[in-house]
């Protein structure tokens, strides 16, 4: 799973140097409106960050960074040459679990402690896809920004070994940014693409790979689980 990126930029890298990138887009492509994006990557909440609460998170889930899913849509409202505006909503799903801490013994318990995590942002989505355009790297960077709302509970809530109210259910809010590279896979068959745009209206296709950073702490105020993270997503995406 660690080496998915770097095989991401080697595919990127040996595209570019082959000199069998993809043609330009056709100029009788269906109309494009709309983006879906499937990805996962790890997370590990920055729940022992908040000042006074010690470390909970690590003494009963550990430091391993579980898989995170999540989906997004686009609406691409503004498609100057070059450069694609849209407007992101993504939603997804992530959990941990363990055996769960006697708050008085510091023991590990019989019953079984989750943290269930339903993400949710907004974002605006800025993607540059000069390069496919007018050249032939099917290279696209992009960024994200925008702002976060994190559903949570905990399922046996006493595991955490917590009294401060970050137990049982909730939600926070936060802000989120995200930058990568997408590698354009129209190239690998320029004529099953065109037929799978006219069939299907699906314009594009890619696979990508993104840093991300989610400051999901309700701006700065206590008392509230916080669910930062700084990670990474890989994912495949097509546009339509």
């Amino acid at each position: 799973m660690r080496r998915a990126l770097p095989a991401l930029a080697a595919l990127a890298v040996l595209a570019v140097l082959s000199g069998v990138a993809g043609a330009k887009p056709a100029k009788d492509e269906s109309p494009q409106r709309f983006a879906v994006e499937i990805k996962f990557g790890p997370y590990y909440p920055e729940v022992d960050t908040e000042p006074g609460v010690g470390d909970p998170y690590a003494r009963v889930f550990g430091d391993e960074a579980p898989l995170m899913f999540l989906a997004e849509f686009d609406w691409e409202f503004w498609q100057p040459k070059g450069v694609i505006l849209a407007l992101g909503v993504l939603g997804g799903y992530f959990q941990d679990s363990a055996k769960g801490l006697d708050p008085e013994t510091g023991e590990r318990a019989g019953e079984t402690t989750s943290l269930k995590v339903l993400p949710g942002h907004l974002d605006l989505v800025v993607r540059i896809d000069a390069l496919p355009q007018f050249t032939r790297v099917p290279l696209v960077p992009f960024v994200k920004v925008g702002l976060s709302y994190y559903v949570w509970w905990v399922t046996n809530g006493r595991g955490l070994g917590r009294a401060d109210g970050t137990t049982g259910y909730g939600g926070t809010w936060g802000w989120n940014f995200s930058t990568g590279l997408m590698l354009l896979l129209d190239f690998l068959e320029p004529n099953a693409a065109r037929t799978f745009d006219q069939e299907a209206g699906v314009n594009h296709s890619y696979v990508y790979g993104d840093f991300f950073l989610a400051r999901v702490d309700d701006f700065g105020a206590r008392n509230k689980l916080t669910l930062s993270a700084i990670t990474w997503t890989v994912g495949l995406a097509i546009e339509f």
